[in-house]
């Protein structure tokens, strides 16, 4: 039996290991020139640090993953505690909010304010429940309009480069239940003896780098029964009737190849699917996967002279008068990552290919980072010695009003094939995470 893979990101890599530990004839492709997708690490700059895609770290959630991702781990893996912060209102809080924290630098009218709204959006979803059927008026109905606008209202509308009202309730239901807001307002306004409920306060990552996991699973591979072909480019993908019988891609050095395959795993995006479908005359069709949105980021990496600038991991930047989303310091979190004496500050600003911040040159993004950190107490933006942007076009599924009914009906033209096995983040337009990803691997 031939098995090919399109995608060697979490869920991908993992698949494919799995097939090749059973003896599977395996093939791998991915377009970039490392393993890890959108979690891996690549060098940057003059090749000597590493850096993710923005931060990506996992949770130790189930035995069977975790087992997975330590034994390759290898032994410089930490479990750390979570360090990061946001900066909103003026003031730098604790992430997951500290209540203690906010009722000390909040004034006594806002958050008056705020707890009446709350209040008073519990009693209306009561008695007069209003609609729900955006992300906005989720958050709203939900939490009252102060405490959604101080936690996520316009961060929201920054990231996702649209007014909330336009996302899918979905999306609220997902992102604003994993704030655990509805706690942290009950704290705030009501039983203050009430505790939080659980975060994921600790997180394992390995000193090299997240996607240290992911190369050591493909070199895992290669040396089983499969094979992982990186910087390649998918060309087509064929099939008799319902059923796939090869692909054609090139390889990283621009050789054609036809692969003939019983089975197609994908974990690559749910409209290049499409496109690779069409371009092989394959009688299946994604005609709904047009319909599917995505949003990218743009990494702009500033390098110091220095071995720390800030002691968080990262930094979520809420207040409208920073243009980038987050910024992380990875050597905070993999120390070999970055040579002794210089660090690293990753600055993600969300754009989505043919805006304006995704076409801007690279000195345009240098002068935004430059301009937010000038707006953050503690970065000297003076001691930055020089940027590196990279640009990532597929980051995150965008959950538009309607992204419900395009999801279900590419699903469903999925199903109506006989061999191809959708799966993972991309492969299924989730938001998830690594550990979410990997199990997917396994169980694909």
């Amino acid at each position: 039996m031939r098995v090919a893979v399109l995608g060697a990101g979490p869920c991908g890599i993992t698949a494919g290991l799995k097939l090749a530990e059973a003896g599977i004839e395996t093939l791998i492709l991915d377009r970039l020139p490392f393993a890890g997708g959108a979690s891996a690490s690549r060098p940057i700059g003059d090749g000597k640090s590493r850096m993710d895609f923005g931060p990506h770290v996992f949770h130790v959630k189930n035995p069977e993953v975790n087992k997975l991702f330590f034994d390759y781990a290898g032994s410089d893996c930490r479990i750390k505690k979570r360090n990061e912060r946001i900066l909103v209102c003026g003031g730098l809080f604790n992430y997951p909010l500290d209540i203690m924290e906010v009722l000390k630098q909040l004034t006594p009218g806002y958050i008056f304010w705020m707890g009446t709204a709350f209040a008073i959006a519990r009693v209306r979803r009561k008695i007069f429940p209003m609609k729900e059927d955006n992300f906005e008026s989720w958050g709203i109905s939900h939490f009252g309009k102060p405490l959604y606008e101080f936690t996520c209202g316009k961060y929201t509308e920054k990231v996702w480069g649209m007014r909330p009202c336009y996302l899918s309730e979905k999306l609220a239901q997902q992102k604003l239940k994993d704030l655990r807001l509805r706690d942290i307002a009950s704290k705030f306004f009501g039983n203050r003896s009430q505790e939080l409920k659980q975060y994921w306060q600790d997180y394992a990552y390995p000193e090299d780098g997240i996607g240290i996991i992911f190369e050591r699973m493909a070199s895992a591979i290669s040396s089983r029964n499969g094979r992982v072909e990186l910087g390649a480019k998918l060309a087509g993908i064929e099939s008799n009737g319902r059923k796939v019988t090869a692909i054609n891609y090139k390889n990283f050095e621009g050789k054609e190849t036809h692969w003939e395959c019983d089975a197609l795993v994908n974990t690559i995006p749910l409209t290049h699917l499409a496109n690779a479908l069409l371009e092989g005359s394959s009688s299946i069709k994604l005609n709904s996967a047009k319909n599917l949105k995505y949003r990218g980021l743009a990494l702009i990496n500033a390098f110091f002279d220095m071995n720390q600038v800030m002691p968080y991991d990262w930094v979520y930047l809420l207040d409208e008068i920073f243009q980038c989303n987050r910024v992380t310091e990875q050597k905070n979190m993999g120390s070999s990552m970055i040579a002794f004496g210089k660090t690293v500050l990753c600055f993600e600003l969300a754009a989505t290919p043919g805006d304006a911040f995704w076409s801007a040159p690279d000195d345009v993004l240098a002068k935004i980072v430059k301009s937010d950190m000038d707006k953050i107490d503690f970065i000297d933006s003076s001691k930055c010695k020089e940027f590196y942007v990279t640009r990532l076009d597929e980051a995150y599924p965008v959950y538009t009003l309607d992204f419900n009914k395009h999801i279900e009906e590419t699903i469903k033209e999925l199903a109506s094939s006989e061999n191809i096995f959708s799966s993972g983040r991309q492969g299924l337009f989730l938001n998830n995470d690594i550990h979410d990803s990997m199990e997917m691997g396994i169980n694909t």
